[in-house]
């Protein structure tokens, strides 16, 4: 599966997919979220879980932008980006 077919199913889909084919990497935190990252292919994933509803608000692909500000530390950029 490709980036663009991932993105193109439902957000149903998206967690049947992540769960059964993707891999927990780790967490982190903002006021409302816990943010899990999951590698599923070649791409990766967050996951944001809402504290205060205990349920999953949104399934999206990391961008580039978020792989610099919060993964770079622990090597999740690669040399194509």
């Amino acid at each position: 599966m490709t980036e663009a077919e991932f993105q193109k199913l439902s957000f149903h889909y998206k967690g049947i997919i992540l769960f059964t084919e993707g891999k927990y990497l780790l967490s982190r935190s903002s006021d409302s979220y816990r943010i899990d990252i999951h590698s599923l292919y070649n791409f990766y994933v967050d996951v944001y879980y809402s504290k205060a509803n205990n349920k999953i608000k949104k399934i999206e692909l990391i961008s580039l932008d978020t792989k610099k500000r919060f993964y770079s530390d622990i090597g999740l950029l690669r040399k194509d980006g």
